[in-house]
């Protein structure tokens, strides 16, 4: 039987840093990078009229989301700082969600990237892409809930295990 504590998850109280800041507008900027190039590569293929089509793949709504989307994590990341302040949770979800959205968007580029690069969407190939990019996502999310989001050095390496066999799920 192991006798191990499960980990601190909540802060006993939270501080809003400029690491925190860089961190979220990182997170905004590549998850806009991530979105545009997967509206690109995909924009003819959408359901979706030509002009639209056209836009999704502009150079101007990748300015737009790249400007927006770092500018809106960091605003929201300061939001939940303050309501956080209230209630301590609220700021450490808001963080949770942000490293959630980076780990998504890591694993549809990667993904998306191995396949672009093979030209294969189906059969085993797609099962090993999806096996790799599931994985990388789950290594990015141990690190950034572990250092960032619950800055705890002790949280176990049952995250990981546990991350892997919901994997078995989702195959």
């Amino acid at each position: 039987m192991n006798n191990q504590q499960p980990p601190k998850l909540l802060e006993e109280g939270i501080s809003l840093t400029w690491k925190d800041f860089t961190a979220v507008f990182f997170i905004g900027e590549y998850v806009a990078w991530v979105l545009f190039i997967l509206l690109k590569l995909n924009a003819p293929e959408l359901p979706v009229s030509v002009g639209v089509a056209e836009t999704l793949g502009s150079i101007r709504l990748a300015v737009i989301l790249a400007v927006v989307f770092p500018l809106l994590s960091v605003i929201g990341l300061f939001l939940s700082y303050l309501v956080g302040k209230k209630i301590k949770v609220i700021f450490q979800a808001a963080k949770f969600f942000v490293v959630g959205a980076l780990n998504t968007f890591l694993d549809f580029g990667v993904l998306n990237l191995l396949i672009f690069l093979t030209s294969s969407a189906a059969g085993p190939g797609f099962a090993i892409f999806k096996g790799i990019s599931f994985i990388l996502g789950v290594v990015n999310s141990y690190f950034w809930n572990k250092f960032w989001v619950f800055k705890n050095k002790e949280l176990p390496l049952y995250f990981l295990k546990l991350k892997i066999k919901s994997q078995k799920l989702k195959i």
